[in-house]
């Protein structure tokens, strides 16, 4: 099976990601049959991979690719970004505005438990840009300094105030409007929070920067400091964010594991780490992308046109079976 693909890297420079075509349409379930294996070592190979080519189907048909190769599909828990659900388990990709761009992360970082694995199928593709970027975490763990990595070895800490009209509500992020549940929600996860008047709520988690592949072995730089920190939103709009919220109310920001600021200069760095080694290549309507949470972070180029990418989560790995500690 392997000899019917073609393969093309995302970039000349081969830093993450690799399209795998077929040079015959068939069905990818049946492919999958026999080629199983195959894929799993191109996902661990380079980070990911876009199957092209192939024929997929609907929702039902993805839903049974993901289940084969990585387990029933996830809930989307303790939400961070505005999406909807298209079927059960298959979520349209974050709703944000196509002029855009949205920063690299590693999906649900932030949680105890999170996905191995993201399914992105392309339904139709953006008339310009639109590409899911990715970048291969392990390169990016190698570009920040060694003074760094040993400085977040502690963790980082997670700050997120929820404010009526700011923000995801935290009914949405919570998925309950039952106060009781969210408090329940938190002590199992390892979030302080703390409630306060007009049904505001101020939640602080401390969680890790670095992860080993379960699978691999290897180092990766693997967390949402840098995209949920204040700075990468842009020096315009993070002063008008301050100025509109002070530092202690935004939306969202991380801060180092004691919770002192993390220095602008530190988080110039790190958007320098990410922004190298990010690649992508356009969407071909049907194209399904896997790609491995722990080995990439991932975003997505602004867009012109119509662009529907649609998004399965699966595979649940806990913090504790990754840490470096």
């Amino acid at each position: 099976m392997a000899a019917e693909l073609q393969f093309t890297p995302f970039s000349s420079a081969e830093q993450c990601g690799v399209i795998a075509e077929i040079d015959s349409e068939q069905e990818l379930s049946d492919w999958l049959d026999t080629s199983t294996p195959t894929v799993q070592e191109l996902v661990h190979r380079h980070g990911a991979v876009i199957l092209r080519g192939f024929t997929p189907g609907g929702n039902d048909r993805i839903r049974e690719i993901v289940t084969r190769l990585s387990g029933p599909p996830l809930d989307y828990t303790e939400r961070s970004s505005p999406r909807s659900e298209v079927a059960a388990g298959i979520y349209t990709s974050t709703d944000y505005p196509a002029d855009q761009a949205i920063f690299l992360h590693n999906e649900q970082s932030y949680n105890l438990r999170f996905p191995e694995r993201l399914y992105f199928y392309c339904v139709s593709a953006a008339q310009t840009g639109g590409e899911t970027s990715v970048a291969d975490t392990r390169r990016i763990y190698e570009r920040v300094p060694a003074e760094l990595r040993e400085r977040f070895a502690k963790g980082y800490r997670l700050v997120r105030n929820y404010r009526p009209r700011m923000g995801l509500p935290w009914q949405e992020v919570f998925q309950t409007t039952d106060k009781d549940e969210v408090a329940a929600y938190c002590r199992a996860n390892d979030i302080d929070l703390e409630w306060s008047g007009n049904d505001e709520l101020r939640t602080s988690q401390l969680r890790q920067a670095i992860a080993r592949h379960p699978v691999t072995g290897e180092l990766c730089w693997f967390n949402h400091m840098t995209f949920f920190h204040v700075t990468t939103l842009g020096e315009e709009l993070a002063e008008m964010m301050i100025d509109a919220y002070g530092e202690d109310g935004l939306p969202t920001n991380t801060y180092h594991a004691d919770g002192s600021a993390i220095e602008p200069e530190t988080m110039a760095l790190l958007r320098k780490a990410y922004h190298a080694e990010c690649v992508g290549t356009p969407w071909q309507e049907g194209d399904l992308m896997i790609v491995d949470n722990i080995l990439s972070s991932h975003g997505r180029a602004p867009f012109t046109g119509l662009r529907k990418v649609v998004v399965s989560m699966a595979g649940a790995v806990r913090w504790d079976e990754v840490t470096t500690s």
